[in-house]
């Protein structure tokens, strides 16, 4: 039973994704505000799933709306990042989870948090 011997030298908690972290002895608690901002990796398939957001909701009210307001692919900094308030990221991926779409997961499951 090493590992659980191991487990002892941590903290942890349990998350609603259903996975352990680990916190370090070093490791502090942060706290995040759903209004700050991250940076995520999408991939063509995380586009695509933005866009069909985009003119779902836009297309629903009036073709008229679609064609005023044409979906505009998000900015990507040099590192390839894209920035989202947290809310926005969980609004336009979170019927998704961890699952796919279009054969692909529609982000890099790594993201930056941005410092206030």
């Amino acid at each position: 039973m090493k590992w659980y011997l191991k487990l002892a030298d941590y903290g942890f908690c349990y998350c609603a994704a259903r996975s352990l972290i680990l916190l370090s002895p070093l490791m502090k608690e942060v706290k995040f505000n759903v209004n700050d901002y991250i940076k995520v990796k999408l991939n063509k398939s995380g586009i695509d799933l933005m866009r069909q957001n985009h003119n779902k909701i836009f297309g629903d009210f009036s073709s008229d709306l679609l064609d005023k307001y044409p979906f505009q692919e998000p900015e990507v900094d040099e590192k390839g990042y894209t920035k989202f308030q947290m809310w926005h990221f969980m609004d336009e991926f979170g019927h998704v989870g961890m699952g796919v779409f279009n054969g692909l997961r529609p982000y890099d499951t790594n993201i930056i948090i941005c410092p206030k």
